[in-house]
């Protein structure tokens, strides 16, 4: 078969179509956003690394048992150990040693220690004592407590009250409503919202207001719901009389209240206002 035609004519069409003009692609340049400045980012991660710590250590783990109840748990144990100890003959005996260091493995440190730790910045220590005698962290010793004494010493202790901070929120998260209504967990709520009320008091005097509303929402976590059914009756009073009543105003006005006598004299205070 003669494909000459064919083939011309397929020859043609490639000619005629590599001397079309291409459609020139017009250009449209993008500028990427500037990236922002260092002093941004670092008043930034100033603003929220504190935050994101005290949200962190609220998470942590329950604490276990405090030492005290360590100690009154010692009898029983004897006790139940001379019950059973013809059923334990059997098995593997076990070191004195390990089981006196068992009971006793932590003491109770003295005052001037917990102040001593917060000078040195030894937060392993002050975990220990929030775990096992957070009642330490919250005694009044003079004129200062272990979070006033970190917030006297300046901005290099601040990660100490973050952490005294986390450990007050932490105590409160684990309570149940068992625990609450018990005469030592309210003398123990007392003295964390003296510590809170201290420290307010302390940052707005010394102008150090950046922890102001972490130590005013932990000190509202303490009074539990008693004072939050309270407001929210006064408030919903406020909202039903319209714009008259101004139940933002009075929001604001108890929240002030609550919190300190010279906290209502902060109005210039973002975190406070936050």
């Amino acid at each position: 078969m003669n494909n000459s035609p064919i083939v011309q004519a397929l020859g043609k069409r490639l000619d005629n179509n590599s001397s079309a003009a291409r459609g020139r692609v017009t250009s449209d340049p993008c500028l990427p956003e500037r990236l922002p400045s260092i002093g941004f980012i670092q008043r930034e991660a100033n603003d929220l690394a504190p935050k994101a710590i005290i949200r962190q250590l609220r998470r942590s783990p329950t604490p276990p048992s405090p030492a005290s109840d360590i100690h009154t748990d010692v009898p029983e144990r004897s006790r139940r150990a001379s019950q059973s100890s013809e059923a334990s003959s059997a098995s593997a005996p076990r070191s004195p040693k390990v089981l006196a260091n068992r009971i006793t493995a932590w003491t109770e440190p003295q005052p001037f220690e917990v102040f001593r730790a917060v000078e040195r910045k030894d937060l392993v220590f002050l975990m220990e004592v929030r775990d096992h005698g957070f009642p330490l962290l919250l005694r009044k010793t003079g004129d200062a407590t272990p979070l006033l004494h970190a917030m006297r010493i300046g901005q290099s202790h601040r990660d100490v009250a973050i952490v005294l901070l986390g450990a007050f929120s932490r105590y409160i998260n684990h309570l149940s409503d068992e625990d609450i209504v018990k005469p030592r967990t309210k003398m123990i709520l007392k003295a964390l919202r003296t510590n809170l009320k201290l420290a307010i008091d302390y940052g707005l005097a010394k102008s150090q207001s950046d922890l102001t509303a972490s130590f005013l929402q932990t000190l509202i976590m303490s009074e539990g719901d008693k004072w939050v059914w309270a407001q929210v009756s006064t408030i919903s009073l406020a909202l039903n009389a319209g714009t008259a009543g101004e139940p933002v105003k009075t929001a604001e006005s108890a929240v002030r209240r609550f919190a300190t006598k010279e906290l209502g004299k902060a109005d210039l205070i973002a975190t406070l206002e936050d």
